[in-house]
């Protein structure tokens, strides 16, 4: 279901619930989510437990998942349903390709390589192809709901800048007779940017280098003992989300969620990093994210059809909510559960 198909639902529904994922198998999507709130509600003892497991031998880690405990009964259990659901889309795939049959572009026929005979020698096998769905759908789901989360967080935080936004989204939608360009709408890519910096879901990076590196500094430093120093060697854990916050670059109040910042020339540009917006929520080089495009569209796509048909406020009792950093930043409540409750009205 595209996101245009599930705003219309929405709308559509007067129903509490409802089914967003209608072409999924409801066990499947049931351990799907089981398996991103793994990594979401660990205690110390599973944070710990990760850090040394990942120092042992792989075939330790591959004979550790046999093990009869509910965390990896439901890591083989997703992996199952996910395999079975490859398997049945790339055969189906196969079939229609078999026929003749006009084929359509999507993620599997790119890995399937269905169009083009010249390349088939190098594409991946029918068992590697379905061995996929799984990371296909765990990455870069938990990541952008996130992100869209407290995107919409903000938007109801900020109920003046959110009128803003929707009066520029039905006036773009105005003057345009065929399909809208995001990128034409400046208060809705502000306000992508500001949230991919406020909330960069990966807020810290561990990298190692393969081998021994000086790091420039931008600026002067001085040390603990006096010294002036502009290069410094470390061990690199990237700090997106300190970056992200630096006064230097972002302006003095760094630290508050302002759109306008976007607009009104009080970032400083700087030396570029990273793919989009001088920002590192995507990291940058050659480990950039590869969805970064597809992320910041479809945030477009999602900010632009909710806020102009629907209207956010928080809840007048609400928890409040607070960010937690478990394998990506998330939205969480006091009692540490998942979530950002709020209040959505038809416009």
């Amino acid at each position: 279901m595209s996101i245009l198909q599930m705003v219309e639902k929405l709308e559509e529904s007067s129903e509490s619930q409802m089914d967003l994922c209608p072409d999924l198998d409801a066990n499947l999507v049931d351990y799907n989510e089981r398996m991103l709130t793994l990594a979401s509600n660990q205690s110390a003892a599973q944070i710990l437990a990760d850090a040394v497991a990942v120092r042992l031998p792989k075939w330790v880690l591959r004979a550790a998942t046999g093990l009869p405990t509910e965390t990896f009964n439901i890591i083989r259990t997703a992996k199952s349903l996910t395999n079975q659901l490859g398997e049945k889309i790339v055969r189906e795939k196969m079939d229609v390709a078999r026929q003749g049959l006009a084929v359509e572009t999507d993620t599997f026929d790119m890995l399937l390589d269905l169009g083009s005979s010249e390349r088939r020698k190098n594409i991946l096998t029918f068992e590697e192809v379905a061995a996929q769905t799984g990371i296909l759908l765990i990455g870069g789901q938990d990541t952008t709901s996130n992100t869209l989360a407290f995107g919409l967080l903000e938007l109801a935080r900020h109920p003046e800048f959110q009128e803003q936004l929707r009066a520029q989204i039905h006036a773009s939608r105005a003057t345009v007779s065929s399909a809208i360009s995001y990128d034409t709408m400046p208060l809705l890519n502000a306000f992508v940017k500001e949230t991919l910096r406020v909330y960069p879901v990966g807020p810290i990076q561990e990298r190692i280098a393969t081998q021994d590196m000086v790091i420039p500094l931008a600026d002067e430093i001085t040390t603990t003992a006096g010294e002036r120093i502009n290069q410094i060697t470390v061990l690199d854990y990237d700090s997106t989300n300190r970056f992200c916050r630096l006064a230097s670059r972002w302006g003095k109040d760094a630290l508050e969620f302002r759109p306008s910042r976007w607009l009104d020339g009080t970032i400083s540009q700087g030396q570029a990093v990273g793919p989009y917006a001088n920002l590192l929520t995507f990291l940058g080089g050659p480990r950039v994210c590869l969805g970064w495009r597809f992320a910041i569209l479809e945030m477009q796509v999602f900010f632009a059809e909710l806020a102009g048909k629907f209207a956010f406020t928080l809840p007048e009792e609400g928890d409040p909510i607070h960010m937690r950093f478990s394998g990506s930043l998330m939205p969480v409540l006091p009692t540490d559960k998942k979530s950002a409750p709020l209040c959505v009205t038809p416009i």
